[in-house]
């Protein structure tokens, strides 16, 4: 005799739930979770960094004069490479840091090179399982943190984010934030 078994959508839901929350207690009971740190602990990113970051800016034409530019038509696109350090002291899921910056900008006609920004700066945030939110004053990134494999040692950090407008309109984009540890 052969029994058939249906198995329905609600079903196979069901079963996959209950899974979920088999495998979601064995992780909080001290097994590697497929998310994140087992003690549900913040990764530790307190310590020195060496960041750099690659940004691209949209101003009025009028915003040239302030920043010591020739105007270059109704817009003014220029494009930032900066760099520097930081030391993250961290209390919890969140921290705050020391940051010192260097780099430079060039206008899309050339003109440059120019830094608008201050060398030193405060700046704080939160990590959240292995997501980073840092808020640096006027432009706030969200990221992920990049752990070295078969530990929880965080070894990158990667971000983008978006900033103040400083003119009207204007725009401030974060094509690409990195932060790795010293050797």
């Amino acid at each position: 005799m052969t029994t058939r078994i249906r198995i329905t959508k609600a079903r196979t839901f069901a079963t996959l739930a209950v899974g979920l929350v088999v495998f979601a207690a064995g992780s909080r009971a001290g097994r590697v979770s497929a998310i994140g740190n087992p003690d549900t602990q913040p990764y530790d990113i307190s310590g020195d960094w060496q960041w750099s970051e690659q940004n691209i800016l949209t101003v009025p034409g009028y915003g040239a004069a302030f920043l010591g530019l020739e105007e270059e038509g109704p817009t003014l696109h220029f494009e930032c490479v900066s760099g520097g350090t930081m030391n993250i002291e961290q209390d919890g899921n969140t921290f705050t840091a020391t940051v010192a910056q260097s780099g430079e900008c060039f206008t899309q006609r050339g003109q440059g090179p120019f830094y608008p920004f201050p060398s030193t700066l405060d700046i704080s945030g939160s990590v959240n399982e292995r997501s980073i939110f840092i808020d640096f004053g006027d432009c706030e990134y969200r990221g992920h943190l990049v752990i070295a494999p078969n530990s929880s040692a965080v070894r990158a950090i990667a971000a983008t984010g978006n900033c103040d407008e400083i003119f009207t309109p204007a725009s401030f984009k974060n094509v690409n934030y990195t932060a790795i540890r010293p050797h």
